[in-house]
């Protein structure tokens, strides 16, 4: 029997897909599972909705199965979706000719059944630990035991498993291989890992970076979608800011565009003038959900500090530092602190970046001085959480070494993220608020920005840097540390 929650949960699903019911045409199942004595236990199934037609999906012509390894697709026609989601909850799933078992097999019988997450809209814009990362997306999951409560009962173990599946005569490299080339997991697979369910309604229309520019005040746009079905749904919001305090907003309907076929997708574009602003932020909406957004900087307006000026003539329309200082996930991460240095020097400090340098890994990541102001400020950059690691509690400790070492100088401390404020964990900033430190999010990076681009008085920067230390969480938080002399 299926639980009311999860009832809820699936309801909920549901409700959401059948409003834009019209994008999708068919499910598209792949599963892995694991025999054991009674039957196909489920390690990772993945379901997308598909706009195709239940003959028109891309099929896996020979996906292996051994005695002990099974893997799996079927395409299911959209109208059984609530089929599908019920028979998860209640423990097994047909699909095609076998049938998948979905139970936390090491808890108590009473609450062996899978545990749904609720619906969550994924935007592909916060791509920080995405689960699907194609499109923006709707989705539902549902979670049981461990791998490892599965693989430690088959005789050899995961090893064992890897082996069956290497030296199957159509073969993947392992459980892993079919995990992200055959089901499209992002994430590694691994024995600790949950097993799940999830299935995803990719919301099909993203804006194409490479195509967008802005540039003396005129906006030159281009949109990519998975199926012509989204032309009716889709608009564009537009958010600029500039001298003027009143940031300019607008909406552009793309209902009546054309849109042509571009290989597998559709695509279409144009132009407008938002009429002020240098920093502009592109909003493409679907279906009331705000699927994809992208950051653009007028380089023709305002004055730019020497330092910008200098700069911009290797990266005239500075696409390679505003897409560094969005740049998410461990592969970013140097980038990342490459453009936050080259900031930090545009707005008028001297940088001295030291990450990099493994001889000093104990070190902060840059480390930037205003003479003039008598301000020396030690910055740490993370790509994640800014509490990741103990970074608050170790920038404190090196503030506190550079304050003995300068004490002419007023020492302050500072977080920098590619990540939206409203993305930073409150226990986060919390912390920060305590001892004192600077958090500089995406939205402030790009007001520092802004301030390069109009050669804003030092008095302005440093006011602004003073006012992105958090709000304590009571009147006796002591938060307004920011000299360790």
């Amino acid at each position: 029997m299926t639980s009311p929650a999860t009832t809820a949960d699936i309801d909920a699903f549901l409700s959401q897909v059948s409003q834009l019911r019209h994008l999708w045409n068919s499910v598209d199942v792949r599963a892995l599972a694991v025999h054991l004595e009674d039957g196909w236990h489920n390690v990772l199934t993945r379901c997308y909705l598909d706009p195709r037609a239940h003959n028109r999906v891309t099929r896996f012509p020979s996906l292996p199965v051994t005695s002990r390894v099974g893997c799996w697709q079927h395409v299911f026609a959209l109208d059984r979706l609530r089929e599908l989601l019920t028979g998860v909850g209640h423990g097994e799933l047909v699909i095609g000719e076998q049938t998948v078992t979905y139970r936390a097999i090491e808890a108590p019988p009473s609450a062996q059944s899978y545990s749904f997450n609720g619906s969550t809209f994924n935007d592909l814009s916060e791509r920080f630990r995405l689960a699907y990362r194609h499109w923006s997306s709707l989705s539902l999951g549902a979670r049981g035991n461990t791998v490892w409560d599965i693989v430690k009962k088959v005789d050899g173990g995961r090893s064992a498993l890897d082996n069956e599946v290497r030296a199957h005569t159509h073969p993947f490299d392992g459980l892993s291989g079919l995990a992200q080339f055959a089901l499209g997991s992002p994430e590694p697979f691994t024995e600790t890992a949950t097993c799940w369910f999830e299935i995803f309604a990719p919301l099909q229309a993203l804006l194409i970076p490479e195509r967008c520019r802005y540039h003396g005040g005129e906006l030159t746009f281009a949109i990519r979608a998975g199926s012509k079905a989204v032309e009716g749904d889709v608009s564009l919001g537009v958010f600029a800011v500039g001298r003027d305090p009143v940031p300019y907003t607008s909406s552009v309907e793309l209902g009546k565009k054309e849109w042509r076929k571009d290989g597998s997708v559709w695509a279409t574009s144009g132009s407008l003038r938002p009429g002020r602003g240098q920093i502009l932020t592109l909003i493409l909406r679907l279906g009331g959900y705000a699927v994809h957004r992208l950051t653009l900087f007028d380089v023709s307006a305002g004055s730019p500090s020497p330092q910008l000026a200098a700069y911009r003539v290797f990266d005239a329309d500075l696409s390679v530092l505003t897409s560094s200082l969005t740049q998410e996930g461990s592969a970013g991460s140097s980038n990342f602190e490459r453009a936050v240095a080259r900031l930090l020097t545009a707005v008028g400090f001297q940088v001295d970046l030291l990450s990099g340098d493994r001889r000093l890994d104990e070190a902060v990541d840059l480390v930037a001085y205003l003479p003039s102001a008598n301000v020396c400020v030690g910055v740490e950059c993370t790509i994640a959480s800014i509490g990741a690691q103990g970074k608050p509690g170790k920038l404190v400790a090196r503030l506190q070494a550079i304050a003995n070492s300068v004490p002419t100088m007023d020492v302050w401390g500072a977080l920098a993220s590619p990540l939206d404020r409203s993305r930073l964990a409150t226990a986060d900033l919390e912390t920060a608020a305590k001892d004192g430190l600077i958090v500089l999010a995406q939205e402030d990076l790009s007001q520092l920005l802004l301030f390069a681009s109009n050669v804003a008085p030092v008095s302005d920067v440093l006011s602004f840097l003073r006012s992105r230390i958090p709000a304590p969480r009571s009147s006796e938080s002591k938060s307004t540390r920011l000299n360790w002399s």
